[in-house]
């Protein structure tokens, strides 16, 4: 098809929408996949003794496959009308109208029920067909109101409590919201709606969609759950979600069935349902009301359950996700903060849940950018959760030196030509390569397996960004405690450069907390040593800023968002452990080891400048600092000073560290990491060079190797393209010292143009009279 203006129109306005991450498209869910998105609430789409009872009543009778018609003309049946009767009596209501669909029943309701004159009050989540019925109607106004607040609907309903000309009010909400899985406070509405509208010119219309066959009485809903029947004017059950069906039945007065049948134009001119359609539904209220799915809800609000314990362990809200075996697939939400739809069904698992909260952990991990990028200390509380390893064991690594670490994170762990980076990783590793030796969760049960997975993840996203708000952010401790210990044990030239590339990325994860006022002093190092700031005496200089003083000039805004930020990891972590000796069972595991890394590097050395942080540890939540004393020296065992560090200048007592010490770098290995790091900060090739880091070869998962050793390879490539990056590198700048020194001493020498003067025309004596 040509490229009419038509189709160049549409595509610009479809790629505004795909700049802007809304672009929709069809998918098909993966083969295989656990569903955590669709509304088969109760699993009978796939459940075989409903697929049975269908296909024997479907079998029973001689029936023509389609409808042939609207309800007007020949598509109505004795068959569909007795139905209609049957399902408003299971609900206890006065009639029904079956429709083809919710959105169709919605578009009815709101575009034909209101008269010229009438007022719509809507809860602010409705459903968007409400509002493409709204938009359609003859209503005088309509009017939201903020979601489930009955205050704010009386404030709107006052308004027309006391008109001399009473109009009709229709009050539109759902008893179950779709969005956020919360429920209306139904029995408080009717009770508001009599209240101001004793003549009963009020009418309250209840969506119980996502109610049905779930909530009350037989899965009758939740109107009939809080017997309401009579105070409601209409309800709307949907058969498409819990039910395995498709339709829907709009339950009122027959005088509002009668009206809808006469002026609902969805109804006039829609084909209807087709016989198997309508016996999909007899069966699904046939087991309603034998009460068959009793069951399948029980299993569900306990899977409800199971998962919002395990999500609550997370401290943190779930956006949507995406997993080549888990589909959470995104919703439209007319809010503006992100968050994923999980749709939960009688027919998954616990274990498929806790698979679930494990990927929903580390997709935040990985979203966050929170990584384990530890310093020498923090590498050896990790490296001493492991236990005492054999003879033949893979080592850590020590040091920082991004030459002998091509991963460039830590901890770091080599096992013969293999390198592991991160916490997550190395226990992975040394729990296959050591067939469960190393393995302090191999007798835990399924469900503490999964506490302690959540636990990890809660921990390392929770404790490093206020680690680093310690370590690094705050000046004084960085000048005066971190950036020494580091370049005490960091050869030349990545003393220079490795602590400040730490504090940076170190500030990056941190930034989201708000809290960059504790660098402040950073800020006026940087003036002091500029113009005449650096000359005025220091007796006569203005008092620096320190995280004391900001906090004092500050105190309502720092130092509540301090308590808050530590209490994020603290009170959780607080309650988790609840008195007993270990967080998830009678003995030490995984999660119990990292928790006390990380508080015994909270509370840092005894000469921090700045120990905010502990002090809140000691003040709001002593048991954890009792348990931190307590534990951590059996886990970790006597405290190692930085001089038994390799490679620091005292060099002794290295035989009490958990790892082995790495091979002295030769001098080459100092050159080219020199190079690297003046090529990193070189404006363009720095950036460059950081964005290779984070590329993996093209095939990466399509290939047959497995993760790790693909990781290994894009590792190795990378490494050898910093090799290459640097030796040119180097190679030039090598190339232009030695051609300025030559140029210099005389020994080369540039061409130059001859001087020609430009040709003067002369004009005698006369002209030199005159000056030309």
């Amino acid at each position: 098809m040509a490229d009419t203006r038509l189709e160049k129109r549409l595509q610009e306005v479809l790629s505004q929408r795909q700049q802007s991450s809304k672009l929709r498209s069809l998918k098909s869910s993966p083969a295989q996949s656990v569903d955590f998105s669709s509304n088969d609430f109760l699993s009978l789409s796939t459940n075989a003794e409903f697929r049975a009872d269908y296909l024997k009543a479907l079998n029973a009778r001689e029936f023509s496959l389609g409808s042939t018609g609207s309800r007007l003309l020949d598509g109505n049946s004795t068959f569909a009308e007795k139905l209609e009767r049957d399902i408003a009596a299971f609900h206890r209501a006065e009639a029904g109208l079956l429709t083809n669909s919710g959105f169709d029943a919605n578009v009815s309701i709101f575009t034909y029920l209101p008269q010229p004159g009438d007022i719509v009050v809507f809860d602010e989540l409705i459903h968007a067909s409400v509002h493409d019925g709204m938009r359609q109607s003859r209503a005088r106004e309509t009017l939201a109101f903020r979601h489930n607040d009955v205050g704010h609907l009386r404030k709107l309903l006052i308004r027309f409590s006391n008109k001399s000309i009473p109009s009709n009010i229709f009050v539109a909400v759902e008893s179950v919201y779709s969005m956020e899985g919360d429920i209306a406070p139904l029995k408080e509405m009717a009770e508001l709606i009599e209240e101001l509208f004793p003549c009963g010119n009020a009418h309250m219309i209840v969506d119980e969609a996502h109610a049905t066959g779930i909530y009350g009485p037989l899965g009758a809903g939740r109107v009939s759950d809080l017997g309401l029947e009579k105070r409601v004017s209409i309800r709307l059950h949907t058969f498409g979600k819990a039910l395995a069906s498709n339709g829907a039945i709009i339950l009122c007065s027959p005088t509002i069935r009668l009206y809808l049948i006469n002026y609902a134009r969805p109804l006039i001119y829609t084909t209807f349902m087709s016989y198997p359609s309508l016996m999909a539904i007899k069966v699904a209220y046939d087991w309603l009301k034998e009460g068959r799915v009793d069951a399948l809800s029980n299993r569900l609000t306990h899977l409800i359950s199971h998962l919002h314990q395990r999500l609550q362990l997370l401290g943190e809200e779930i956006e949507s996700l995406e997993d080549e075996s888990l589909l959470a697939l995104p919703a439209e939400c007319p809010r503006s903060p992100i968050f994923a739809l999980v749709c939960l069904h009688a027919g998954n698992t616990e274990e498929q849940i806790d698979r679930f909260v494990a990927t929903a952990s580390e997709w935040l991990m990985n979203q966050k950018g929170v990584r384990m990028k530890m310093t020498v200390k923090r590498l050896r509380d990790i490296a001493a959760t492991l236990p005492t390893s054999p003879a033949k064991s893979p080592s850590t690594l020590a040091k920082l030196d991004p030459s002998l670490n091509p991963l460039g994170q830590l901890p770091a762990l080599k096992d013969g030509d293999l390198w592991i980076g991160g916490y997550r990783d190395i226990v992975a590793h040394l729990r296959t390569s050591s067939s469960g030796e190393y393995d302090l969760s191999k007798d835990l049960t399924s469900s503490q397996q999964a506490d302690c997975t959540a636990y990890t993840s809660f921990i390392e996203l929770s404790a490093q960004p206020i680690l680093d708000l310690s370590l690094y952010v705050s000046s004084e401790n960085y000048s005066q405690c971190t950036k020494p210990a580091l370049a005490s044990i960091l050869t030349w030239p990545n003393s220079w450069f490795v602590p400040h590339k730490l504090r940076e990325r170190a500030k990056k994860r941190s930034e989201h907390l708000g809290l960059d006022g504790l660098d402040m002093d950073s800020a006026q190092d940087v003036k002091g040593d500029q113009g005449l700031a650096a000359q005025i005496p220091k007796s006569l200089q203005k008092p620096r800023q320190t995280v004391s003083s900001v906090l004092g000039g500050e105190i309502r805004r720092n130092r509540f968002r301090l308590d808050a930020v530590a209490s994020d990891f603290l009170k959780p972590l607080e309650d988790m452990l609840g008195g007993k000796e270990w967080l998830v069972s009678d003995s030490v595991t995984g999660a119990d080891c990292l928790a006390l890394a990380y508080l015994s590097l909270l509370r840092g050395p005894p000469d921090l400048p700045q120990s905010w942080l502990w002090d809140r540890v000691k003040t709001k939540h002593p048991d954890l600092e009792g348990w931190v004393l307590g534990k951590r020296a059996k886990c970790f065992g006597p405290p190692v000073s930085v001089n038994s560090i390799p490679g620091n200048k005292a060099g002794e007592g290295t035989e009490e560290l958990p790892w082995q010490a790495p091979e002295p770098q030769e001098w080459y290995d100092v050159m080219n990491s020199a190079l690297l790091n003046v090529a990193g900060a070189t404006l363009g090739l720095g950036s460059f060079l950081e964005k290779g880091e984070l590329q993996y070869p093209q095939g990466f998962e399509s290939s047959p190797l497995t993760k790790q050793q693909q990781k290994q390879k894009a590792v190795i490539q990378i490494q050898s393209q910093r090799l290459v990056y640097s030796q040119l590198f180097g190679s030039s700048l090598c190339t232009a010292i030695v051609t300025g020194l030559l140029l210099w001493n005389g020994v080369l020498s540039l061409p130059r143009r001859a001087n020609t003067s430009p040709r003067v025309r002369n004009f005698g004596e006369a002209g030199a009279f005159l000056g030309l």
